[in-house]
């Protein structure tokens, strides 16, 4: 998914419910739910790694490509 349609859709879920908590599943069969703590960061996804924008320009080459959400 790109950032610009899950934007979207947060957009119009916000304008209808704009008090609602935000949780996140801990596995996509949705065994377990938990409260996001975190603002969204952005930063170099590879390789199922993370590197948040700060250390993402430590690294030779990198590239900002992704929006870590939690």
């Amino acid at each position: 998914m790109k950032l610009k349609e899950y934007a979207d859709q947060i957009a119009k879920l916000a304008k209808d419910y704009p008090n609602v908590d935000v949780c996140y599943s801990i596995d996509d069969e949705g065994n377990e739910f938990r409260p996001v703590y975190y603002h969204a960061a952005v930063g170099m996804w590879v390789s199922n790694e993370f590197y948040p924008k700060a250390e993402a320009k430590q690294i030779e080459g990198s590239f900002i490509n992704a929006v870590c959400i939690n």
